[in-house]
């Protein structure tokens, strides 16, 4: 019994063969001994893979610290929107006035 991965070679040759003919699927099946349906299978399944990979980017932003020295905390706390903020002791205002912004739009 072949691999799928043999089995997905296997498909892509026959897939660009067939594309180089002027020839119906059918036809083509029944000169190269293929069921129709695994064609249509096989053609769909590696067209959906190629679209796949292609788009295949994640919404999701890696987030990673600007500032590499240990953040230190003062007392300060600050609660919006029922989320607690610890404020780091050398806060940037405008940093902290933006993330007030955003924790208020949520529910």
């Amino acid at each position: 019994m072949k691999t799928e991965v043999n089995q997905e070679e296997r498909w892509r040759k026959l897939l660009i063969e067939h594309k180089t003919t002027n020839q119906t699927i059918k036809s083509f099946c029944e000169i190269n001994n293929l069921k129709i349906h695994q064609f249509i299978y096989w053609r769909d399944k590696i067209e959906r893979g190629i679209i796949r990979k292609k788009k295949k980017k994640s919404s999701f932003l890696k987030a990673t610290p600007v500032n590499k020295e240990p953040i230190s905390y003062s007392d300060l706390s600050i609660i919006v929107n029922k989320i607690k903020i610890n404020v780091p002791i050398n806060f940037d205002s405008l940093s902290l006035t933006k993330l007030i912004k955003v924790v208020n739009t949520i529910d």
